[in-house]
């Protein structure tokens, strides 16, 4: 006979409920754990071909994204994480990335200027309301309110593990700035393509483009 456990009681055990929540009005930032930004040090950005590196989003659609007239813009401590975090929700599902994606995408180097940052993967985070499901839930309405509390509290960055990289010891960035483009350092440049073998993405092959047409032939009578 197959034992029945019946389903816990106790509000504690429910496992699929959200703990993240969003910071209290009156938190406290100013021990926060943090790492620097040299301002020397080169990070990688994955954009688009036609889009300038240092933009400084404030459109609510990323992660840590600040209200105008603030902006985020998102970086990474390697090419291969930088890559995976754009293309990630294309190829995670068939480890494939479309072919049209991976050539209207381009990875640069980008130096920040010098400052500091919240450092998530710091152990003593614990001391904080803030869980790992802070860099992975969809709902990016309290992400973007820890990264104003951050900004506000005199942090130039966040340092945070991808969502979609998996890669220990390499980060993402959401460096913080006014809203739009900056000319700032930039470095070199490489093509989607040469990214995702960094990375070890795969690219799907464009579809043919010499496909025989074919016609049906209506015999007469």
């Amino acid at each position: 006979m197959v034992a029945v456990t019946a389903a816990s009681d106790d509000p504690l055990d429910d496992r699929a409920r959200l703990a993240q929540r969003a910071p209290g009005p009156d938190i406290d930032l100013s021990g926060f754990p943090e790492s620097t930004l040299s301002g020397t040090g080169a990070l990688y950005r994955a954009h688009g071909v036609r889009n300038d590196p240092w933009w400084f989003t404030s459109a609510g659609s990323g992660r840590f994204d600040l209200s105008a007239p603030r902006g985020t813009c998102y970086a990474a401590d390697g090419t291969a994480v930088a890559v995976r975090e754009r293309l990630g929700r294309h190829y995670a599902g068939g480890g494939v990335a479309p072919a049209g994606l991976v050539d209207d995408t381009v990875v640069t180097e980008v130096t920040p200027r010098a400052g500091r940052a919240a450092e998530l993967e710091h152990p003593d985070v614990a001391d904080y309301p803030v869980t790992g499901e802070l860099t992975t839930m969809s709902d990016y309405g309290i992400p973007q309110a820890w990264a104003a509390a951050f900004d506000e509290a005199g942090f130039d960055a966040i340092h945070y593990r991808g969502r979609l990289s998996h890669s220990y010891g390499v980060c993402c960035w959401a460096l913080f700035d006014d809203a739009g483009a900056k000319a700032y350092p930039t470095g070199a440049t490489i093509g989607g393509r040469d990214a995702c073998a960094v990375a070890g993405i795969r690219v799907m092959p464009p579809p043919p483009t010499d496909a025989t047409t074919l016609s049906v032939v209506t015999p007469p009578g």
